[in-house]
């Protein structure tokens, strides 16, 4: 007969708290339980999507930046072929 550990679990933005049931003894009748309590973890998955979303935000390129790229290659492409660039 092995032991088995259950973990029950409840998750809130201000706290995480797991409970552990460990062992049991029939001879006594004494149950272990094991609670464990991580404040504000939620709060840290909403920083990383914060993070990530910044991140993603300011690698996007600006919308004049993109215009110049394209006149830029627009002019390129002309005198590759050797027509005139049409004005941006």
């Amino acid at each position: 007969q092995q032991p088995t550990t259950e973990v029950a679990m409840r998750q809130t933005l201000s706290e995480d708290l797991y409970l552990v049931l460990g062992s049991h003894d029939p001879a006594s009748g004494v149950v272990t339980i094991l609670a464990y309590v991580n404040p504000l973890v939620g709060w840290i998955w909403i920083g990383a999507l914060i993070a990530v979303s910044g991140a993603l935000m300011a690698a996007w390129p600006a919308l004049e930046s993109r215009r110049r790229l394209e006149a830029a290659y627009r002019a390129r492409l002309g005198k590759e072929l050797g027509t005139a660039s049409p004005p941006a």
